[in-house]
């Protein structure tokens, strides 16, 4: 239990803290309510030593703007931030219930391939959004990383993105530490932030890859209970690569590959960012998706829909089977407009067959259409979805700022019940010019009114997202309809010219590179078949 509960008490004005969630290596987290909102939020307060003198205490409020910014469905957010009177600091966060993937692995050991790669998405989704803003976690292991069930499936959530940095030491003393604390757990860090180095955004890609590791083997690649021998390993050991080390888990080969590629011991050898790690395993998802449904082993995949850059769609998720077999067929159409195009040039193609592909043709023409409409749709989406987290970013920055004067306001006050209007704004210029006959306890009445009314505007506008994003899926799940049943109808049209083709073929002289494509596309027609079947 935490030795000084604070549960009962109103911290920052509005949170009032009603239970005891957990004690870890950087503080105390308790669940509190946040008034006059009424929404839950988690309060993580921090270690005494994370705030030992006024330059860290500057720097701590620096990074949680900076921080703030970062807004993301797969990173917890950061809410606002302040100091308790006895000198603690403390963060007001999302309140996420779910479990860690240390928890998860507690009762599963491994995860299969398929729900592993859905996790890794979203971590590296969570990665990119902060990468783009030139800010690292430097503190990515599996208590860390968080997962909810919801109608879309799990979300993974990254907790404590840059707290590291938020409570950094200049002391060289402090760079390296143990277990738990500020600058790393050694398990998962990487070799230059073993060796007190500088540090760029590829050191979150190599915790990710041992993370990655972990979760597909069911331990990471180096382990000691001496800190400096797994310091050690990281710098100068190559690790076994993960099919070496767990042969019965049938790792594909794609998955080992990456994982050791984000493990490089030399920054420039690894991903350059999250946006680029999250390119590459849905490019790898999507492989082994086709690979499962049947796909023809050199189909290459495109995906309509937006991924790593959008963060309401996609997220985690593979191709569909329907989708996979939209590509197939149009693969297929591809190469009956190669045959047909061949046909005509030796004369050689029946007004049937003209006929046909007209037909083909127009359909084509329909399904671009709906699918011009679907990225109308999904980008038009993804601009207010990104204007809106934006907005947020700017509406939380300003709730802080305001938060922390009020909560210097408020420290004032109490130290000196009796301070005047005029003593208030000696001590505090910005607040300008005041009347003097004022009650002091007025402005922080202001205070409260302008805090409450920004986090109304935040709800508001994340209640609105939410109206238009359900639209949207409905939306989208009409125009997905729309393009199945084309589908479905050029599929027959290709069919059934195809089967004219092959049925003709005993009986009409066809010129040898005709028969020749025509054996080609036969051979892929089957396979299209089979895999549809």
């Amino acid at each position: 239990m935490a030795t000084q509960d604070l549960t009962g008490l109103t911290i920052g004005g509005r949170f009032e803290i009603i239970d005891f969630v957990g004690e870890g290596g950087m503080g105390v987290v308790y669940k509190a309510i946040h008034h006059p909102m009424g929404t839950p939020v988690a309060v993580k307060v921090l270690k005494a030593e994370h705030s030992k003198n006024e330059k860290m205490l500057a720097r701590f409020r620096r990074e949680v703007r900076a921080n703030s910014h970062v807004q993301h469905r797969n990173i917890v957010g950061i809410i606002d931030s302040g100091q308790l009177d006895d000198g603690r600091l403390y963060l007001v966060m999302e309140f996420i219930q779910g479990r860690t993937i240390v928890e998860i692995l507690d009762d599963i050991e491994v995860m299969p391939a398929e729900r592993a790669l859905r996790f890794m998405i979203q971590i590296a989704d969570g990665l990119a959004a902060a990468h783009n803003l030139g800010i690292m976690h430097r503190d990515l292991k599996p208590e860390n990383i968080i997962s909810i069930e919801s109608g879309e499936g799990e979300i993974v959530k990254i907790l404590d993105f840059g707290l590291a940095k938020m409570v950094e030491s200049s002391n060289p003393q402090d760079k390296i530490t143990m277990t738990g604390e500020v600058f790393g757990t050694p398990v998962y860090m990487s070799p230059e932030q073993c060796l007190g180095g500088e540090l760029d955004i590829t050191t979150d890609i190599y915790s990710f890859g041992i993370i990655a590791y972990e979760m597909l083997t069911g331990a990471p690649p180096f382990d000691s209970p001496n800190i400096v021998t797994i310091m050690l390993a990281h710098k100068n050991t190559i690790p076994e690569t993960l099919r070496e080390n767990y042969p019965e888990g049938n790792i594909p080969r794609e998955v080992d590959d990456m994982i050791m590629k984000c493990l490089a011991k030399n920054t420039a050898d690894r991903y350059i960012s999250g946006s680029q790690l999250a390119m590459e395993l849905r490019r790898i998802q999507d492989k082994l998706t086709g690979n499962r449904y049947g796909a023809p082993a050199d189909m290459k995949f495109e995906r309509k829909l937006p991924t790593s850059e959008y963060m309401s769609i996609d997220s985690g998720t593979s191709l569909t089977a329907g989708e996979i077999q939209h590509m197939v067929q149009k693969r297929l159409r591809e190469k009956l407009k190669s045959l047909s195009e061949l046909m005509r040039n030796y004369r050689c193609i029946s007004p049937t067959h003209s006929v046909g592909m007209a037909k083909l043709f127009a359909v084509e023409d329909e399904i671009a259409q709906i699918r011009d409409d679907e990225d109308s749709l999904v980008n038009d989406l993804a601009e207010k979805e990104s204007n809106l987290q934006k907005r947020i970013a700017q509406l939380r920055v300003a709730v802080q700022d305001l938060s922390y004067d009020r909560e210097a306001l408020s420290r004032k006050i109490k130290d000196n019940p009796s301070i005047t209007m005029n003593e208030l704004s000696l001590a505090f210029p910005h607040l300008g010019q005041m009347d003097t006959g004022c009650d002091v306890r007025s402005i922080l009445d202001d205070y409260n009114f302008q805090i409450t009314t920004l986090e109304k505007s935040i709800a508001d506008a994340s209640d609105n997202f939410a109206t238009k994003r359900h639209i949207f899926n409905e939306n989208l799940k009409e125009i997905k309809r729309l393009i199945q049943e084309k589908e479905e109808e050029a599929r027959f049209i290709t069919w059934e010219i195809i089967d004219e083709i092959i049925s003709g073929k005993a009986s009409i002289l066809y010129p040898p590179p005709v028969l020749t494509e025509i054996g080609t596309i036969e051979i892929y027609y089957t396979e299209a078949r089979r895999f549809r079947n």
